[in-house]
C-alpha cells in the first residue's frame, strides 16, 4: 500500500529533477527541439512520436506553462536572496564620527590630475558633520569647509 504523502513527495521529486535537467529550448517553447535533419533522416526519436499523444502533451504543457514560470520565478528569487546573503556576510558597515580623519576617493571629486598615474585618494580631511543617510560633510585640515556632501563609500580611514 502506498501512502499518499509518499506518493506526493516522490512526484514532487520527479518533477524537480525533470525540470533541472531540461534545456533552455523546453523552458522557452515548452517542447523538445527537433532539427530539420531528423525530419529528413528518420530517426528512432521521430518514428516513435504518436501525433495524438503529442497534441495532448502540447496542450498539457501549455496549461502548465504558467506554473513552470511561477516555479522559475520562485527559484530565481531564492537564488537572488541566497547570493545577497552570501555577499552581505562579507560586507562590513563603515561609519565615521565627527573629528575622524579620512581620505577621499579622487575619481569622485576630480580635483587632481586626470590620468592613469593620478593618485587614487586625496586628503586627509576631517569629518565635520554626520548625516542620517550615511553622508558626511567634510573640512580640510586647515579648517576650510568643503561645500558638498559625500557618501561613506567614497572614504577610507586615514591614521595620522
Amino acid at each position: 500500500m502506498v501512502n499518499e504523502d509518499e506518493n506526493e513527495d516522490s512526484l514532487t521529486l520527479d518533477l524537480t529533477l525533470a525540470e533541472e535537467n531540461e534545456d533552455s529550448f523546453i523552458l522557452v517553447y515548452g517542447t523538445e527541439s527537433v532539427i530539420p535533419v531528423e525530419m529528413l533522416i528518420q530517426t528512432e526519436r521521430v518514428d516513435m512520436v504518436n501525433e495524438d499523444e503529442n497534441e495532448d502533451s502540447l496542450r498539457l504543457d501549455l496549461a502548465l506553462a504558467k506554473e513552470k514560470r511561477d516555479l522559475a520565478a520562485i527559484r530565481l528569487t531564492y537564488s537572488k536572496n541566497k547570493m545577497a546573503k552570501y555577499y552581505n556576510k562579507s560586507v562590513r558597515p563603515v561609519s565615521f564620527k565627527p573629528g575622524d580623519h579620512i581620505m577621499r576617493r579622487n575619481e569622485v571629486s576630480k580635483t587632481a590630475g586626470q590620468g592613469k598615474l593620478a593618485p587614487n585618494w586625496e586628503g586627509p580631511y576631517v569629518i565635520r558633520q554626520v548625516n542620517e543617510n550615511g553622508s558626511y560633510m567634510l573640512t580640510m585640515l586647515e579648517g576650510d569647509d568643503i561645500p558638498l556632501i559625500w557618501h561613506a563609500s567614497n572614504f577610507k580611514r586615514c591614521y595620522i
